[in-house]
Order: structure tokens, then sequence, then C-alpha cells
């Protein structure tokens, strides 16, 4: 399976995320079964309405969210799928 790591900063301007999901619904054009997540500064707050709108577009792209305090647990079990 392919994947794609991508660092995102969810408290900035929306289009790097927006740039993420349209990239992520091309490559998947040609490769379905393609993972793709998204490093965050921060767990997103669902009561911030940039936040939000955020995790709904990750959810609909199928793009994982990992908050930097989670990223070394993300790296861990990426090491053993890897393995």
């Amino acid at each position: 399976m392919r994947g794609f790591v991508h660092a995102v900063a969810i408290g900035r301007d929306p289009v790097q995320p927006k740039v993420l999901a349209y990239t992520a619904g091309r490559v998947r054009m040609r490769y379905a079964d393609t993972e793709f997540t998204a490093i965050t500064e921060t767990e997103p707050n669902l009561d911030n309405r940039r936040h939000a709108f955020i995790a709904r577009l990750f959810e609909n792209n199928r793009i994982s969210i990992v908050p930097l305090n989670r990223v070394e647990k993300f790296a861990e079990e990426l090491r053993v799928r890897l393995q």
C-alpha cells in the first residue's frame, strides 16, 4: 500500500489543507488504495470553525489526522506496519 505523510498547520490559512485534499483525490484516481496522514500542530478543536472545516474536509477525503502530541505513537505503529 502507498502512503503519504504531510505536515499541515490547521491554525492558519485553510488553503494548505484544501490542496492536500485535492492532491489526495488526484493520487487516488491513479492509486486507489493510498493512505494519507496529516500531521497537525494540535488536535482539531471542533468548536473552532476553521478546525471543524478542516476536520470534515480530511474525513471526507479519507485523510487521517495525527496531532504532534501523538506523533511518536503514530511513528511506532507505522514502523510495525512496515516490517
